[in-house]
């Protein structure tokens, strides 16, 4: 703005002196003959007529850097102000020097309530350490950092944010830090969701009184319960290196991995075969397995041997 501002000004003092020179030069012909006169009047009259298309252009020209400028700060109001994230100009003590509309609204404040205060006044406390490690780590090493943490409503209710931090210095040569802030809560929710429902899933399964395996599309043992290492007398460690093969007898493998294709194919397999335990020992064993996903299967297996003896 400074800059159109100085050449507002040029072009005033240019209209000026040339409104002056006009002024003098009519002075000055006046003392002239007639013919001289009317000369130099015409001669000035044309000067005059060139500095005034000089200036409208100008004008034009100037005039049109002022709408360009008025549109530019329009866009930057418009992308900074309504981005969907936050964002936060900080001082090097984490102070808020500025912030976009987005952050007000998140944090359920007016967007100048923000100015001057704390970033730390919208943290939970508990996660107030979180942030301090975070700024630490910028600091010490100058390199963009991130971290996850709680922040505090107006209404006192918290929510879930992803900030990304960088350091920089301001036109002054001050210090500052530019950090932007998402809302992750619903990803969160999601995620504790889904950590309920594994832990949900493994409780089932280590307490479940028949073998489980997950298998991928090679046959390769990807899981198993504590069960299946029950029955087939190897651990977790040695089951998660074998595949079905490993435990099929040579007169069986065929059948076995006809079943586990059929499985891969329908969805669905039920089966009655033998298989080889760790001590050799050949045991006959239920076998049903379904399709998770295109390279998961899981297998429900049961040890049928001893009634199978009294059958």
């Amino acid at each position: 703005m400074n800059h159109v501002d100085d050449r507002l000004s040029d072009v005033a003092k240019l209209r000026r002196q040339a409104e002056k020179i006009a002024r003098e030069n009519a002075v000055h012909s006046s003392g002239g003959s007639e013919d001289q006169s009317t000369e130099d009047t015409l001669a000035t009259l044309h000067e005059l007529q060139v500095h005034q298309i000089e200036l409208e252009m100008q004008n034009e020209e100037l005039r049109h850097v002022q709408a360009d400028l008025n549109a530019e700060r329009t866009r930057y109001f418009d992308l900074y102000n309504r981005a969907p994230v936050g964002y936060f100009t900080l001082s090097e003590r984490g102070r808020i020097l500025e912030a976009n509309l987005t952050s007000a609204t998140l944090l359920g404040v007016a967007g100048n309530a923000l100015v001057n205060n704390l970033i730390t006044d919208f943290i939970l406390p508990e996660d107030q350490d979180i942030f301090y490690l975070c700024r630490r780590r910028l600091i010490i090493g100058c390199s963009p950092q991130a971290c996850e943490l709680r922040m505090i409503r107006k209404g006192g209710s918290s929510f879930w944010v992803h900030i990304d931090i960088l350091s920089k210095r301001d036109s002054d040569g001050v210090p500052i830090c530019l950090a932007t802030m998402s809302d992750i809560t619903k990803r969160k929710k999601a995620e504790e969701a889904l950590q309920e429902s594994e832990e949900r899933y493994r409780s089932y399964v280590n307490k479940a009184p028949y073998g489980v395996f997950v298998a991928d599309e090679n046959g390769r043992y990807l899981d198993v319960n504590p069960m299946a290492c029950k029955i087939t007398g190897y651990d977790e460690h040695e089951l998660l290196h074998m595949s079905i093969s490993d435990l099929l007898p040579p007169d069986v493998h065929e059948r076995g991995i006809s079943h586990f294709q059929k499985a891969q194919e329908d969805n669905l397999s039920f089966d009655e075969m033998h298989f080889l335990a760790k001590n050799g020992e050949r045991r006959m064993w239920s076998v049903t397995a379904t399709k998770l996903n295109e390279k998961r299967l899981i297998g429900f297996v049961e040890d049928i041997t001893d009634r199978k003896y009294m059958e």
